[in-house]
């Protein structure tokens, strides 16, 4: 049976990705929604090419290695950003769901930006589970010895060649980079400490640091290194106490920074969106080549 619309609001808050959403918020990704049945073993498709999917009674099985997603459940929505085709059917006793095309989620997303944060969290929350590594170690050329660690060059080098940042246009990052604050640690000095709240993520321009706790020693050093991206988009607490273990400079960007930057660029954000999603659905893919249990 076909629900209402506000019976398919209620459906999208129980939603865990979508749970903090406010009526109206759920309401315009309700009204892009097509619902339908899917039967058992049904393959997932479209023809109209909704290619998200709101799992809101039974369970469907993706991928070969047959994960359940059963209601409540968002699935399809990293592949779709990533541009990676969905391989599901529905499970044992079929499945009711609501489909969304790409780009009218990206619609919703432009007029209500309360649901890409949404979406941005879901996706790096994914991220984190796969791959949940506090600190990435160097990706970058350093800088010449002629350039400042701390010029806007650099900045613009450090955050374009982190993985959140890759799609994002050179202009996106440097306002992004313009917008970041520069801190100074001494040795042992917490850069933050285990249960704090994730505000920002950090990109080393100097020194190096240790994650406590960890069971093995972490020592990332700059420039270029990244502490605690995965968690901070997230929105996940701080696993770890991280100090620095050498005089130390790094780049805070915090989420508010980031947010504010891209609500008023539809394009970047959704290309962000993008970059996570492609390096969580690698991250997955690495956890299930080792063997490891799938979301």
């Amino acid at each position: 049976m076909m629900r209402n619309a506000f019976d398919r609001v209620l459906l999208l808050s129980r939603v865990p990705a979508f749970a903090g959403l406010l009526p109206d918020d759920l309401a315009s990704l309700a009204h892009r929604a097509s619902e339908r049945r899917m039967g058992p073993r049904e393959a997932w498709g479209d023809p109209e090419g909704a290619d998200v999917g709101l799992v809101h009674e039974g369970s469907i099985e993706i991928g070969p290695e047959h994960r359940p997603a059963a209601a409540p459940a968002l699935v399809g929505a990293l592949e779709a950003f990533a541009g990676v085709e969905l391989v599901a059917r529905g499970g044992p006793g079929g499945a009711r769901v609501s489909a969304v095309a790409r780009a009218d989620l990206e619609g919703v997303m432009t007029d209500v930006y309360e649901v890409w944060i949404a979406m941005l969290r879901y996706a790096a929350g994914r991220w984190h589970d796969a791959e949940p590594v506090v600190a990435d170690a160097p990706r970058v050329v350093r800088p010449s010895r002629r350039e400042d660690p701390a010029s806007i060059v650099t900045r613009i080098l450090l955050l374009s060649e982190s993985d959140p940042f890759r799609k994002l246009s050179t202009l996106t990052v440097a306002r992004v980079a313009h917008a970041a604050e520069e801190l100074r640690l001494d040795p042992g000095q917490a850069l933050w400490e285990e249960g704090d709240a994730s505000e920002a993520s950090y990109f080393v321009l100097g020194g190096t640091f240790r994650v406590d706790g960890s069971d093995e020693a972490t020592d990332p050093g700059g420039p270029g290194a990244t502490l605690g991206v995965r968690e901070a988009l997230a929105g996940r607490p701080r696993a770890d106490r991280v100090t620095a273990s050498s005089k130390a400079r790094v780049l805070r960007v915090a989420n508010d920074v980031l947010i504010d930057e891209l609500e008023d660029d539809p394009d970047a954000a959704v290309a962000l969106l993008a970059s996570i999603a492609s390096r969580a659905l690698r991250a997955e893919d690495d956890r299930c080549g080792r063997g490891e249990e799938g979301p």
